[in-house]
């Protein structure tokens, strides 16, 4: 009886010292504009609102991706292309989600890519630069 009483008051502490792990939510993309039509590639960023998180990768290669919890804001730039297998070449389409709360297990993102969007002066983030020692701002894409 003392083993079992202790095993369980073990158990407990254990329990209860135990660090919260965060379960990522998974994130699934939808291009609004056809892949196709876009032979120069997709690149697509997220940072989220801590910027402690941050990603980069090519759209033609990955549909979905494991991201953390909390409020990111992600960003598109595509190109259509020559035809060739040159990529970053062409007319671009970008598109912007500001703020976007992510939470398990799902989140469905939709794209809209488009040439007006690429016009957004909304598309700046601020990142910390460790050259300098401080947060900058940085134009992903649009005008001032």
């Amino acid at each position: 009886m003392k083993t079992l009483i202790l095993n369980i008051l073990c158990a407990l502490i254990l329990i209860s010292c135990s660090q919260e792990t965060k379960v990522p939510a998974t994130v699934k993309f939808t291009k609004s504009f056809a892949i196709a039509g876009q032979a120069g590639g997709i690149v697509f960023m997220g940072i989220d609102e801590t910027r402690e998180n941050s990603f980069i990768v090519d759209l033609e290669q990955v549909t979905t991706l494991d991201l953390e919890p909390g409020v990111w804001s992600f960003y598109a730039l595509a190109w259509d292309g020559t035809g060739g297998s040159d990529k970053f070449i062409g007319q671009n389409r970008c598109a912007l989600i500001k703020n976007m709360n992510i939470q398990p297990p799902e989140v469905d993102i939709t794209l809209n890519l488009s040439k007006l969007n690429c016009e957004s002066a909304s598309a700046i983030e601020s990142v910390f630069d460790n050259d300098d020692g401080i947060f900058k701002d940085y134009r992903l894409f649009g005008t001032e």
